[in-house]
This record gives structure tokens, sequence and C-alpha cells, in this order.
């Protein structure tokens, strides 16, 4: 699978844990609670756009490496 396809599922799925946390449809007895909920969907996002943002570089690279040797002299 591809990795900027995994990234963007975990950055997602951080995206409606944090959306659900705020709009308190995901039960949370305390406000320390909510908050280690909140933390924990922050890392989901900042980790999913760290494997999209490789992915994307990697791709860049990739092209500019095959463009480089086709381009005329």
């Amino acid at each position: 699978m591809n990795k900027m396809l995994i990234g963007f599922g975990i950055s997602a799925f951080g995206i409606v844990l944090f959306a659900l946390t705020v709009l308190n449809i995901i039960p949370a007895e305390t406000k320390n609670m909510k908050l280690g909920i909140v933390a924990v969907s922050w890392v989901f996002i900042i980790i999913g756009s760290v494997m999209r943002y490789k992915a994307v570089t990697k791709q860049h690279k990739e092209w500019k490496a095959n463009h480089k040797n086709e381009m005329p002299k």
C-alpha cells in the first residue's frame, strides 16, 4: 500500500478523533481525560503528516532523477 495513503489515513483518523472529542461526542469524564484524547489525536495527525511529507519528497526526488536524464542538451 502506498505510504502516502497510509499517512493520509492516520492523519484523517486523528482529525476525526479530535473533532469527536471537541464536540463532546466521545464521552470524557474529566478535563484531563479530554486533554489526553486531544493530545493523542494530535500525535496521530503529526505522524500522518510526516509520513505524507516523506512520501512526497521521495516521489519528487525520483521524478527529478528521471527527468534529468531525459532533458535534451
